[in-house]
């Protein structure tokens, strides 16, 4: 095989096993075992240790010196801090957001919103999700902020997983539907107290919505 060649093989396996992560078909805590994992694949163990390394760098897998590497598990403390970081940083975008937008930002932020109203009659959740971060991202897109961009990334790459997991419940599209609308209005009205006010508030509801989501997870698990 060439270099070129291999280099597709990693790339391919990477985004496979995180695909598997992110669907819920490897479950929170799951072992994931290379001679396994190599034979699922078709690959031989070198792509599937690359990619679990990359993985382990964007939270998606944990590696426990001397027992492998597992899915990361998570709890009640990880989620609440996942969201205390993003109650902060989305609010934080959303006004710079308001403040430096241009005509053709504002319109990604419109085309992106139109995009989740769509889906949401019809769309799987993990699509549905999908369509939710590229909302959020047109708006850090217009934000500009490159570090704050990169931790929203990271934990844009863990959300799917965790609503996959606890179930998300669709009773939540039409009030995402309604927060988007208004935090758009605000953007466009280059209104920034109020952009930030509405995308901390939209955050802290989707913490709420998270945990109560984990804790009949967790109940429905323990009997």
């Amino acid at each position: 095989m060439d270099g070129q060649a291999l280099k597709l093989r990693y790339h391919e396996t990477l985004d496979r096993i995180r695909a598997d992560i992110l669907s819920g078909e490897f479950s929170s805590g799951m072992r994931l075992k290379i001679a396994e994992m190599a034979k699922r694949y078709d690959t031989s163990h070198m792509p599937v240790r690359e990619a679990l390394r990359l993985l382990s760098g964007e939270g998606l897998v944990e590696v426990e010196p001397n027992k492998g590497v597992r899915v990361r598990r998570f709890d009640r403390a990880f989620l609440e801090n996942i969201f205390d970081i993003r109650v902060s940083i989305e609010q934080m975008q959303a006004r710079r957001a308001a403040e430096r937008r241009s005509e053709q930002q504002l319109e990604a932020i419109r085309a992106a919103r139109l995009e989740f109203e769509a889906a949401a009659e019809s769309a799987e959740v993990l699509d549905l999700l999908n369509c939710n971060q590229r909302f959020h991202a047109a708006i850090s897109a217009a934000a500009g902020n490159s570090e704050a961009n990169e931790i929203e990334l990271r934990h844009n790459r863990l959300l799917p997983m965790l609503w996959n997991n606890v179930g998300y419940p669709r009773g939540r599209v039409t009030v995402v539907i309604d927060d988007h609308q208004h935090i758009e209005a605000a953007i466009r009205n280059r209104d920034a107290d109020s952009a930030a006010i509405l995308a901390a508030a939209h955050c802290l509801k989707a913490r709420q919505d998270m945990l109560a989501a984990w804790e009949r997870h967790a109940s429905s698990q323990s009997h």
